[in-house]
């Protein structure tokens, strides 16, 4: 299974925000697979977290049952009633 594939699969469930506390939760709502090109995958995914804490740009490491635990840029993109979205990108060599 690739690594997009995983993500897909993790859509809708929680992810723990590690070295935080109180436990912080995001949930994964969107995986925007934009394939391979030149050797290299990319794929965005969309989480949404709860209207405090707020998570300014940074690098935070996600915990979820199924998947290994992974450092990643988020960006926060909106807010909304139930809270705000946040966006992570990867452009890395594919895995062939």
């Amino acid at each position: 299974m690739t690594e997009v594939q995983a993500y897909k699969n993790a859509v809708n469930g929680k992810f723990q925000v590690l070295g935080v506390e109180p436990l912080l939760e995001l949930e994964l709502v969107n995986v925007e697979d934009r394939g391979v090109s030149g050797g290299y995958e990319s794929f965005t995914l969309v989480f949404r977290g709860p209207q405090t804490p707020f998570i300014p740009q940074q690098t935070i490491v996600l915990r979820h049952a199924d998947l290994e635990d992974e450092a990643m840029l988020v960006v926060p993109i909106g807010q909304d009633a139930s809270g705000y979205k946040y966006e992570a990108v990867f452009n890395r060599l594919a895995q062939l």
